[in-house]
């Protein structure tokens, strides 16, 4: 491998290995919570004791975006929120217990916020990709096609003017002497 392939192949390791740092921190700012969603196993607890009041009241009050419920003797649905709603934006659970205890949930503010994610994860990742195809122009330009221009250059001079390597000589070797 040439010495300027060698120099372009460490400077491009260089970049990806940062990019895909960058890429990782900005991937774990944006990533959605997997944690176990507590509306399910609160459903379970009321589908476990149904004649209790205590899990339903629970229920009901550690959670505000509840538009439906349905099981136990209780029917609700909130259908003026339920008509605001698109299909992904209303969130429903069954029990696993008893399939006819269901909730339904608001979810319009989580999807909100996934799509702001994805929007500032689309505009980190377009402007990530720019800026590394710029720098490797860049280093291609310093490292390839600079050198051959500045040799093109210098065969462009030689060719108008033969003398002109000696003439360069000569000028430093009396700017040199004049110098002592």
């Amino acid at each position: 491998m040439s010495i300027v392939g060698r120099r372009m192949t460490e400077s491009i390791t260089k970049k990806v290995i940062i990019a895909v740092v960058l890429m990782l921190i900005m991937f774990s700012f944006t990533e959605g919570d997997y944690t176990p969603d507590a509306r399910q196993l609160q459903l379970d607890s009321i589908a476990e004791f149904p004649d209790s009041i205590v899990p339903r009241l629970s229920f009901f009050s550690s959670h505000d975006n509840i538009i439906a419920f349905s099981g136990v003797g209780i029917d609700y649905a909130d259908n003026e929120r339920i008509g605001g709603l698109r299909e992904g934006e209303i969130l429903t659970f069954n029990s696993t217990l008893d399939p006819s205890i269901s909730a339904s949930f608001d979810v319009y503010e989580d999807s909100v916020s996934q799509a702001w994610d994805s929007v500032i994860t689309t505009a980190f990742v377009s402007l990530l990709l720019a800026t590394m195809g710029l720098l490797f122009s860049r280093d291609a330009y310093k490292m390839v096609i600079h050198p051959i221009e500045k040799m093109k250059f210098t065969v462009q001079q030689l060719s108008e003017n033969p003398l002109l390597h000696l003439e360069k000589i000569k000028n430093r070797n009396s700017s040199e002497s004049n110098e002592t």
